[in-house]
């Protein structure tokens, strides 16, 4: 209910009722939000749709149907594409120069943590971002052969994790003679990862909570995802 609040806060501030609100309250708040520039269209949506949720919890007609609340969100999407010099905010892949600017900071830092997180970032961008690429990988589902990295990656159905076996996927390397430091840094974060193993010993069994997924004491530590493609 914290999008809700944004809308108690408007309320307290401006002596409106909130429940149930009028049509001229949400158009004060739609108002005040365009002047404060903080939300873009797709969030100021999910701030209405959390007043009308409320409106029809307690039993009360939607707040957001009068024609005069449609025609305040077309003004606030119109004044934002004004800001934006006429350009809808769009996610875009990562740059790849970007990204390699990651994997090289990964194989020079010496902090443990941020070169597995680096290593994430390069395994997800190596597999166009796949759900469960990076969040629910274990050391066990990687495996570098003579020609590629085959890696298998748990089936995800609306980011849920289905249950079922996992998909494989094969990632050759570069042409030979040619330099693959993506392929390097994940193959160092392994051997780390299985070297840290071999010096500790068996470990407690734990569970990362992280997009629904299980892993057993032999998993890597979750790995953040991103998007794009490898150049």
């Amino acid at each position: 209910m914290g999008k809700f609040r944004g809308f108690l806060l408007y309320c307290a501030a401006h002596g409106r009722e909130p429940l149930p609100a009028s049509t001229s309250t949400i158009v004060g708040y739609i108002l005040w939000e365009q002047q404060r520039s903080k939300l873009a269209p797709p969030s100021l949506d999910k701030y209405l749709s959390a007043v009308k949720a409320v409106h029809v919890l307690a039993g009360l007609p939607d707040p957001l149907a009068h024609y005069l609340v449609r025609l305040a969100r077309f003004g606030f999407r119109a004044t934002a594409l004004a800001r934006a010099d006429g350009l809808r905010p769009q996610r875009l892949p990562l740059p790849a120069a970007w990204l390699l600017a990651v994997m090289e900071f990964g194989l020079a830092t010496p902090d443990t943590h941020l070169r597995i997180q680096a290593a994430g970032l390069t395994l997800a961008y190596l597999l166009f971002n796949r759900p469960g690429a990076a969040a629910c990988v274990r050391a066990q589902d990687l495996l570098f052969t003579r020609t590629a990295l085959e890696a298998q990656l748990a089936d995800f159905k609306m980011a849920v994790r289905t249950g079922r076996e996992r998909h494989t996927f094969s990632v050759p390397y570069n042409g030979p003679g040619q330099a693959d430091r993506p392929m390097l840094l994940l193959r160092r974060v392994l051997a780390d990862h299985h070297g840290a193993r071999r010096r500790r010993g068996p470990v407690r069994r734990h569970r990362i909570n992280h997009h629904r997924c299980r892993s057993p004491d032999h998993s890597l530590p979750p790995l953040v995802s991103a998007g794009g493609s490898r150049r």
